[in-house]
């Protein structure tokens, strides 16, 4: 089933909520007026080309992910003030990006950037940017059809 922004969410989650599986309930603070979201998870290479080849030769190495969010600033609401004090301080933050009540990716990640603009035409906006640490968790929901011998168990990709 294609997902819809309506159903999108992007919350912070406490350490007593990081393990916390959805049972078609959001978990976590919600970031109020996000607009939009975008998770990428990219995999390093090595290149392990033997002199006199005439092609490269690579193999999979490392895997990372980085997020960012976008929307209307808002620091009445204290889960974009808990990003910009994660970024200050050089701590990590528990964050979920929601497809729908269901079905998340979930990680820790480093505040990277938190960019605050204005103009004479528009509102106020907020960007946040983040930079995965470890690994990032797919959750689909229990009835998400899968490939050959899915189980609708949660997807890990390790560092």
């Amino acid at each position: 089933m294609p997902y819809k922004g309506i159903t999108g969410r992007l919350t912070i989650l406490n350490d007593n909520q990081k393990n916390e599986k959805n049972t078609g309930n959001y978990v976590g603070t919600p970031v109020a007026y996000i607009s939009n979201w975008s998770v990428e998870e990219t995999r390093d290479v090595v290149e392990i080309t033997q002199l006199g080849e005439k092609s490269k030769e690579i193999l999979p190495s490392l895997l990372y992910w980085s997020a960012s969010a976008e929307g209307a600033a808002d620091f009445s609401d204290g889960a974009q003030q808990a990003f910009r004090k994660a970024m200050t301080d050089g701590t990590p933050v528990n964050v979920r990006f929601y497809l729908d009540s269901e079905t998340y990716l979930d990680g820790t990640a480093y505040v990277t950037a938190f960019s605050v603009n204005i103009s004479a035409e528009d509102k106020g906006g907020v960007s946040i940017s983040l930079t995965g640490s470890g690994e990032l968790k797919l959750t689909p929901s229990v009835g998400c059809a899968g490939g050959a011998g899915d189980t609708g168990a949660t997807e890990q990709h390790g560092i």
